[in-house]
């Protein structure tokens, strides 16, 4: 073991040594820093000089700019005393004539510069542009040169710069003292210096940053593209570190008295410190605490650092008991403490884990004992990633977020064991604890992220709403359009004399029509109930009807591969639910199976194959809640399923399949609304559907419809559709013209007189002039410019009496209340026939003979 004695004088010799370190560095810091500060200097004035000549440049170039401008040259050649030579070349690169001459020039009129280094310069001169060329050597009398030129017709003119004396220039009024300025090629050729006895032919290549000359130089040097040359800065190196030098001598200076202080200073401090303490050390080794202190005269004990610590090293010997006691009863509350906030851990359900620098577990709770099905005993010292598998790919972070001491978490992550969950992982790094170096927790989420997947769908269905309550209304307005004329062209053959099997054939076609626009009406109506805009008309339903309707329609629509078969049940199966739309089901599911038969097969594989439309026996509803979650036991169901030998359904896609815009069909187009459309309406139902898939053999899609009594009828509505006739002057108000043109030809093979308006503004007119002889009007609620209801308010301004039919696509058009509190006379739904429109007339009319 050292004594302090030699320790002392070690550190003392070394902080000596490290010192006289710091000044030589010092030393060499300031010469390195005064060398950059000078380089960085030397580069200002190098980019400055560059500037300079770049301004120099500029100005010949204006002057010459400003001769070419001037008709008699020869007039104004005094102007260009900047340049040497002026003259003009032909195409040939031959002078032509020469306006101005330099005394020692030997250009003159004949002179060919095809075969000189500015040949290529003048070549490239198509333009009347005015150019500059780089510098160049004449190889004649080696003078330095550029020139500036423009192309005048079929001819150059040119005129000749001499930068022999541009250096010399340049150093003056850069403000250059012992600076020398150089001119010289892109290959390192000197072309011009400012001082003429330098001898320096060739600059040095890149790797040397000085030269020896006169003396030895700093090299500075910067490529201007003005002159296509190099700018050269030399710089003696004396006059760099003329300064250094100075501060070297000090430095020597400075050794030599650090020296000698340091060794005065060490025999100071053995007399007054070290010898004294040596022996105080002595003096403590004998003690014990029951010892009480001698007093001592010399100069150590007079120091009263010391003095404080000789006195009061005995009091504190006596505290070390007391502290001793306090110790143990502290280290039993910190023990309780422990169990406390043990017991809150485990009582958290978040899973907490506490793990050492090696991401060895030290602790965990009660929350991961459950999850993990592992005694916080069992998992002690054995790596993470062993206890919880899933945590293995965050290794990474979990010692990036150690070495950072920051938090890392992530958010929404997937583990899978019995089941699929989602978690929150935060890593919290720990600092103070020896065992701990951060704590794990893991949230489990899954609830939170089932309730956002129902808020993400909940605002798919709202732009499902918003469209197609918007596409609803067009598309009533164009139906409106087909039914109506098939409606009046039906009455019309009826009362034609027209052969028989005509009648038949136009009735079967005209049927056709109207059937089919029926049904693209329905198609409208489950649009609008899929958002939630269009009520659904329940009536008593026969599903055996509908599965021959809907087969009739397969077969004359699906690829004729597809064998459709249907099974029928023995005993009604009745249902309470609107027709069209449980129709519109069954017909989905049956085009989404011969799809998955035909267009989404490979080429490899043949079209076709079987689909089944089968109408089962009654279910119990206590049986299916056995099995299926959405069965409610105390409803009794029927049902119906579309079964198919398609391509089937990959589980993992069975989950989507009733979503919004999701899609199975790849590649292929479509709107992925079908199954969402068909959930939704089976939903309002009360019922539900089940999906029975595997890829490569086929699916099955079975709804469940609660039942109603067999007993009831099962009866369509089988009422003879007719027309009703009457008398009165109608005003229709419509701004479609199809929809106004038919209600208009409606209404009068109904014996009616029509008058038509295009819009509120209009109707508003005619109305003023002739409300007294008009019975009833029939307005539009969605019309641009002034639209139903406020046409309906002007209308009643001018006739509190005024007998008014609303029309609408939109069956829950909010507009349709407001109207009615104030009076309107009735409704009627987009698009309408003959037979609805005339009925509807008919009635309010002869409510108010009636009146």
């Amino acid at each position: 073991m050292r004594t302090s004695r030699r320790l002392y004088t070690i550190s003392e010799t070394v902080t000596m040594l490290l010192m006289i370190l710091i000044m030589i560095l010092v030393y060499y810091h300031v010469k390195n820093h005064v060398r950059k500060d000078f380089i960085k200097n030397r580069i200002y004035q190098i980019s400055r000089t560059s500037e300079l000549l770049d301004i120099f440049l500029e100005r010949k170039k204006r002057t010459f700019e400003h001769f070419c401008s001037i008709g008699n040259k020869s007039g104004a050649v005094g102007l260009m005393s900047d340049f040497a030579d002026i003259f003009t070349l032909d195409n040939r690169l031959v002078v032509r004539h020469v306006l101005l001459k330099d005394p020692g020039s030997t250009i003159s009129a004949g002179y060919d510069f095809s075969d000189t280094t500015a040949a290529q310069f003048f070549r490239s001169m198509k333009t009347p542009e005015i150019r500059h060329s780089g510098m160049f050597k004449s190889g004649k009398n080696g003078n330095i040169s550029l020139y500036i030129a423009s192309r005048q017709g079929n001819s150059i003119l040119a005129g000749r710069v001499p930068l022999s004396k541009l250096s010399l220039d340049f150093a003056f009024f850069a403000g250059y003292r012992d600076d020398v300025i150089l001119f010289a090629s892109v290959d390192g050729e000197v072309l011009a210096s400012s001082r003429d006895r330098l001898a320096l032919e060739n600059l040095p290549d890149d790797t040397e940053k000085t030269i020896t000359l006169d003396r030895e130089y700093f090299i500075t040097k910067k490529f201007n593209r003005s002159i296509d040359g190099i700018i050269v800065l030399l710089t003696p190196v004396s006059s760099v570190f003329s300064s250094v030098e100075v501060t070297r001598k000090y430095i020597i200076y400075f050794v030599i008295l650090l020296v000698t202080l340091i060794t005065l200073r060490l025999l100071l401090l053995f007399i007054v410190i070290i010898r004294p303490l040596e022996k105080f050390i002595n003096m403590l080794s004998g003690w014990d605490l029951n010892s009480k202190p001698e007093i001592h005269n010399s100069l150590f004990y007079r120091i009263r650092e010391f003095d404080t610590l000789y006195s009061t090293f005995f009091e504190k010997t006596r505290l070390m008991h007391d502290s001793i006691r306090e110790l143990r009863e502290s280290q039993s509350e910190l023990e309780g403490m422990r169990i406390y906030l043990k017991s809150i851990i485990d009582s958290m359900p978040s899973i907490i884990i506490a793990v050492d620098m090696n991401a060895r577990v030290t602790e965990w709770n009660r929350a991961a004992e459950q999850f993990t099905g592992i005694k916080v005993g069992d998992a002690e010292g054995r790596p993470i990633w062993h206890m919880i598998p899933e945590l293995g790919k965050y290794s990474d972070s979990f010692f990036e977020a150690l070495s950072r001491n920051e938090l890392c978490e992530f958010k929404k992550q997937v583990f899978t064991g019995k089941e699929k969950v989602y978690m929150d992982i935060t890593i919290f790094p720990v600092t103070g604890l020896e065992s701990v170096a951060a704590a794990i927790r893991i949230d489990d989420i899954t609830l939170f992220e089932k309730a956002e997947k129902n808020l993400r769908q909940a605002q798919k269905m709202e732009i499902v709403s918003t469209i197609s309550t918007g596409l609803g209304h067009e598309f009533n307005n164009v139906l409106g359009g087909i039914l109506g004329a098939a409606s009046i062209m039906k009455k019309k053959i009826s009362g034609e004399k027209l052969p028989e099997a005509s009648v038949r054939n136009i009735t079967r076609y005209l049927d056709i029509i109207e059937n089919s626009s029926n049904r693209a009406a329905a198609i409208i109506t489950r649009l609008l109930a899929l958002s939630m805009r269009q009520e659904v008309e329940f009536t008593i339903t026969d599903l055996n009807h509908i599965a021959k309707n809907v087969e009739k329609i397969c077969g004359s629509s699906l690829d004729k591969s597809i064998k459709i078969r249907t099974i029928t049940s023995d005993r009604p199966p009745i249902v309470n639910a609107d027709i069209n739309q449980i129709e519109q089901v069954m017909l989905t599911l049956c085009i989404n199976a011969a799809h998955s038969m035909t267009i989404m097969r490979s080429d490899e594989h043949q079209y076709g194959g079987n689909l089944t439309i089968e109408v089962n026996e009654l279910k119990k509803g206590d049986e299916l809640s056995r099995i299926y979650v959405e069965a409610t036991p105390a409803v009794n169901y029927r049902s119906f399923s579309v079964s198919d030998e398609g391509v089937g359904i990959e589980e993992y896609r069975l989950r989507k399949i009733f979503e919004p815009f999701y899609s199975t069909k790849h590649g292929i187009k479509g709107s992925g609304l079908g199954l969402a459309m068909a959930h939704n309406i089976i939903r309002i139902h009360g019922g539900f559907i089940i999906v029975e898939s595997e890829p490569g053999r086929g699916s099955t899609f079975t709804v469940y419809l609660p039942a109603v009594n067999a007993d009831d009828p099962a009866r369509a509505d089988t009422r003879e559709k007719i027309s009703y006739t009457g008398g009165g002057t109608i005003l229709v108000i419509d701004d479609e013209p199809v929809i106004r043109e038919l209600a208009s030809d409606i209404l009068e093979d109904c014996g009616y007189s029509v008058i038509t308006a295009s819009d509120g503004s209009e109707a508003v007119e005619v109305f003023a002039v002739r409300h007294e002889s008009i019975d009833l009007v029939l307005l539009d609620l969605t019309m641009p410019g002034m639209n139903g209801i406020e046409t309906f308010a002007e209308l009643r301004k001018i006739d509190p009496d005024a007998r008014v039919l609303m029309s609408s696509g939109f069956v829950h058009d909010e507009r349709i209340g407001r109207a009615a509190s104030t009076g309107a006379a009735g409704f009627i739904h987009k698009p309408y026939t003959l037979e609805k429109l005339s009925e509807m007339v008919h009635g309010i009319l002869s409510n108010k003979n009636s009146e």
